[in-house]
């Protein structure tokens, strides 16, 4: 790695902290990326904060803790979390960055849910590109019901 690579990489470092995850582009926050998390080169086009939200999510010890607790807790995605801890959750993640997700023992799943609902609502261009939304509608328009 030359000089200019290790002065880049330590720039792009800096300037990670100061960018907000919510409210940011997705091409902006893939800038930012270092290397993958894992060894998957598809990882690569996805902002580290959706990663470790999904990653937190599918966790087997998350899931097992809040179903022993809950069996008959609702659809974790459409009710609400607590706004405190939503916000408090937001404040933190933009501050110590995606990573401090990992650092979340077991909790209420509908803060996390809120926490992803509101990052895809925060994204400032659409989350379906429009050349993609496009090829869908003519899908649609071919389908007979």
């Amino acid at each position: 790695m030359n000089k200019f690579d290790t002065l880049f990489k330590r720039t792009l470092s800096r300037k990670q902290k100061n960018i907000s995850q919510f409210g940011t582009s997705i091409p902006s926050l893939l800038a930012l990326k270092s290397l993958p998390l894992r060894n998957d080169p598809i990882e690569s086009d996805i902002p580290d904060i959706l990663i470790h939200l999904i990653d937190y999510l599918a966790d087997d010890k998350c899931i097992f803790f809040n179903l022993y607790l809950d069996l008959s807790q609702e659809g974790i995605f459409r009710i609400a979390g607590s706004v405190k801890t939503v916000k408090e959750l937001i404040i933190d993640i933009d501050q110590k960055g995606p990573e401090i997700i990992n650092s979340l023992g077991p909790g209420p799943l509908n803060c996390i849910c809120s926490v992803l609902k509101q990052w895809i609502r925060d994204i400032p261009e659409s989350f379906v590109g429009q050349d993609i939304y496009k090829r869908l509608y003519a899908v649609k328009s071919t389908l007979t019901y």
